[in-house]
Protein backbone atom coordinates (compact mmCIF):
# COMPACT_ATOMS: atom_id res chain seq x y z
CA UNK A 1 0.00 0.00 0.00
CA UNK A 2 1.33 3.41 -0.95
CA UNK A 3 0.35 6.80 0.36
CA UNK A 4 0.49 9.71 -2.05
CA UNK A 5 1.10 13.19 -0.63
CA UNK A 6 -0.19 15.98 -2.81
CA UNK A 7 0.60 19.59 -1.99
CA UNK A 8 -2.46 21.68 -2.75
CA UNK A 9 -3.41 25.31 -2.32
CA UNK A 10 -5.92 26.12 0.41
CA UNK A 11 -8.70 26.24 -2.21
CA UNK A 12 -7.63 22.77 -3.53
CA UNK A 13 -6.36 24.17 -6.83
CA UNK A 14 -2.87 23.28 -8.12
CA UNK A 15 -0.18 24.96 -6.10
CA UNK A 16 1.41 28.27 -7.07
CA UNK A 17 4.42 29.73 -5.28
CA UNK A 18 2.41 32.56 -3.71
CA UNK A 19 -0.28 30.39 -2.08
CA UNK A 20 -0.35 28.74 1.33
CA UNK A 21 -0.56 24.97 1.19
CA UNK A 22 -2.33 21.93 2.55
CA UNK A 23 -1.07 18.39 2.25
CA UNK A 24 -3.63 15.90 1.01
CA UNK A 25 -2.93 12.19 1.51
CA UNK A 26 -4.54 9.39 -0.41
CA UNK A 27 -4.00 5.63 -0.19
CA UNK A 28 -3.71 3.32 -3.17
CA UNK A 29 -2.77 -0.30 -3.81
CA UNK A 30 -0.53 -1.01 -6.82
CA UNK A 31 -0.16 -4.56 -8.10
CA UNK A 32 2.96 -6.28 -9.40
CA UNK A 33 4.06 -4.61 -12.62
CA UNK A 34 1.89 -1.48 -12.22
CA UNK A 35 3.63 1.83 -12.80
CA UNK A 36 3.28 4.21 -9.88
CA UNK A 37 4.65 6.91 -12.16
CA UNK A 38 6.73 7.01 -15.34
CA UNK A 39 9.93 8.75 -16.26
CA UNK A 40 9.00 12.09 -17.85
CA UNK A 41 5.64 12.44 -16.06
CA UNK A 42 4.68 15.80 -14.59
CA UNK A 43 5.74 15.74 -10.94
CA UNK A 44 3.65 17.24 -8.15
CA UNK A 45 3.35 14.45 -5.56
CA UNK A 46 5.55 12.52 -3.16
CA UNK A 47 4.88 8.96 -1.98
CA UNK A 48 5.33 6.87 1.17
CA UNK A 49 5.48 3.08 0.83
CA UNK A 50 3.52 1.59 3.72
CA UNK A 51 3.90 -2.00 2.49
CA UNK A 52 5.40 -3.71 -0.54
CA UNK A 53 8.36 -3.19 -2.86
CA UNK A 54 9.06 -1.35 -6.07
CA UNK A 55 11.81 -0.96 -8.66
CA UNK A 56 13.31 2.37 -9.68
CA UNK A 57 13.75 2.18 -13.46
CA UNK A 58 15.37 4.52 -15.99
CA UNK A 59 15.08 4.28 -19.75
CA UNK A 60 18.44 4.10 -21.50
CA UNK A 61 18.75 3.57 -25.26
CA UNK A 62 15.15 2.34 -25.44
CA UNK A 63 15.59 -0.23 -22.63
CA UNK A 64 14.45 -0.08 -19.03
CA UNK A 65 17.28 -0.48 -16.52
CA UNK A 66 16.60 -1.10 -12.81
CA UNK A 67 18.74 1.38 -10.88
CA UNK A 68 17.31 0.83 -7.40
CA UNK A 69 14.70 -0.76 -5.20
CA UNK A 70 12.19 0.66 -2.74
CA UNK A 71 10.80 -1.10 0.33
CA UNK A 72 8.41 -0.59 3.22
CA UNK A 73 8.99 2.77 4.89
CA UNK A 74 10.67 4.43 1.89
CA UNK A 75 9.68 7.90 0.70
CA UNK A 76 10.05 8.56 -3.02
CA UNK A 77 9.14 11.20 -5.58
CA UNK A 78 9.90 13.86 -2.97
CA UNK A 79 11.84 16.04 -5.43
CA UNK A 80 8.44 17.02 -6.87
CA UNK A 81 7.84 19.06 -3.73
CA UNK A 82 11.05 21.05 -4.34
CA UNK A 83 11.45 20.97 -8.12
CA UNK A 84 8.55 20.68 -10.59
CA UNK A 85 10.74 19.11 -13.30
CA UNK A 86 9.45 15.92 -14.97
CA UNK A 87 10.10 12.60 -13.20
CA UNK A 88 13.67 11.41 -13.71
CA UNK A 89 12.81 7.69 -13.36
CA UNK A 90 9.87 5.31 -13.35
CA UNK A 91 8.65 3.43 -10.28
CA UNK A 92 7.16 -0.04 -10.82
CA UNK A 93 5.38 -2.01 -8.06
CA UNK A 94 6.84 -5.48 -7.38
CA UNK A 95 5.43 -8.44 -5.53
CA UNK A 96 2.14 -6.96 -4.40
Amino acid sequence: MIYKALLMADDLSPLSSSQSTNTVFSRKVYYDGNYIFRQGDVAYTAFFMDTGNADVVMEEDGHEVVIGNLKQGDIFGEMAIIDPSPRSASIIARGT
